[in-house]
């Protein structure tokens, strides 16, 4: 395997890395970009990659071509179960009232604003979007720019929404004391964006992308959105994402500076190294055995993967639960997608979980709705243990 990942001294720095946008109408690897991560005062980890290449990143937000990472709800299936989820998580949390003025940062579609705005008979709500140009509810204001926006300089909103943002942006505290700002007194403003403890503790490489200027874990999110005002008075953490509802507060006097374990970078790095080192074992040795191998979950870590260990072979076939994706090509591989569905999914001889968040679901669905023995099930991201 070449060496597809160098520590140097408290920072990780990948010298190559695709940048993701999601399964493709041909195979055949795009972009490739150097990726860095370092530690924040903060205590969250975050892109030290040169200036140039994340402002490149950021700016291709605002493309009428962007892929989004992620869909937003009302784009495929799968998009519309996160959506439920964050609905689900408003209902409970957001503590609405009717007339409430409703801001949604990235609302990528507007259809989570819709629904809430059915849902409580709010005021019309706003939705900001570098990507957003239409929406099929008109009851809804688009602004198609970045937030902190001066189109909203002069406005205030009893809740502000934001979903998979956060991690997006290159100053999470300047983004967040702006949603304070942006609040009325007694306002509460609700997110949700990546949990990545247990991905950089396992070594889980799909939570490494361009797109992702910020990592956050439990401790290092409480700590930046109290530093910010923001008080949490709801808090949830599944499926590697943050649920978190924060009420505006008084802004302290200075940041709240917390360093996390020194080395835990360092440490980081080592479970990619032992992790993707195992995967590849793992792969190349069913294939020398001219095995069909199976690969569950089209995802930006699959990908990075088969490209960092050079992993190219017909016999390999890629699944997905997401029939959207089903047909298309992740860049690294040879074959086209298969939804899980496919009778293909049976034959194969292992199935390697690349989606690992979804480990738990993936093999209860193989056993109750394909038939099949836990055991075809291998995690690909999985540390090494002494």
């Amino acid at each position: 395997m070449k060496d597809f990942l160098e520590i140097c001294g408290a920072e990780i720095r990948f010298p190559s890395l695709p940048v993701w946008h999601g399964p493709q109408e041909s195979p055949g690897m795009g972009p490739l970009l150097p990726l860095s991560l370092g530690q924040d005062s903060m205590g969250y980890f975050r892109q030290t990659t040169p200036i140039e290449t994340r402002r490149e990143i950021v700016e291709a937000y605002g493309n009428e071509s962007y892929v989004h990472f992620t869909l937003p709800p009302g784009l495929s299936d799968w998009a519309n179960r996160l959506g439920r989820t964050q609905i689900k998580f408003i209902l409970e949390n957001g503590d609405f009232c009717a007339g409430a003025g409703v801001l949604e940062i990235g609302g990528g579609s507007g259809l989570v604003s819709a629904e809430i705005a059915h849902e409580f008979e709010t005021a019309k709500p706003v939705v900001i979007d570098p990507a957003l140009r239409k929406c099929s509810d008109q009851e809804i204001e688009i602004i198609t720019d970045y937030f902190p926006s001066r189109q909203l300089s002069q406005r205030t909103f009893d809740r502000v929404l934001s979903f998979n943002c956060l991690e997006h942006v290159d100053d999470p505290y300047s983004f967040l004391t702006e949603i304070h700002r942006s609040l009325r007194q007694g306002g509460r403003a609700i997110l949700s964006f990546p949990d990545t403890e247990r991905q950089f503790e396992s070594g889980d490489l799909n939570v490494v992308s361009h797109e992702h200027l910020s990592y956050f874990d439990r401790e290092s999110a409480l700590n930046l959105l109290r530093s910010a005002g923001l008080e949490p008075v709801a808090f949830d953490s599944h499926e590697d994402s943050l649920w978190i509802a924060a009420e505006k507060t008084d802004l302290p006097a200075q940041k709240l500076h917390k360093i996390r374990e020194t080395g835990s970078l360092v440490k980081a790095g080592n479970a990619f190294r032992d992790s993707v080192a195992r995967g590849q074992e793992l792969v190349i040795s069913h294939l020398e055995r001219g095995k069909l191998v199976g690969f569950h979950g089209a995802t930006n870590g699959l990908n990075s993967f088969l490209h960092s260990t050079n992993i190219h072979s017909d016999r390999i076939i890629c699944f997905d639960g997401d029939i959207s994706k089903k047909g298309k090509y992740l860049p690294a591989a040879l074959q086209p997608i298969r939804h899980c569905s496919d009778e293909s999914y049976k034959q194969v001889s292992v199935i390697f979980v690349s989606a690992m968040t979804y480990f738990g679901e993936i093999v209860a669905d193989g056993r109750t709705k394909y038939g099949l023995s836990g055991d075809v099930f291998v995690p690909l991201f999985e540390r090494l243990i002494q």
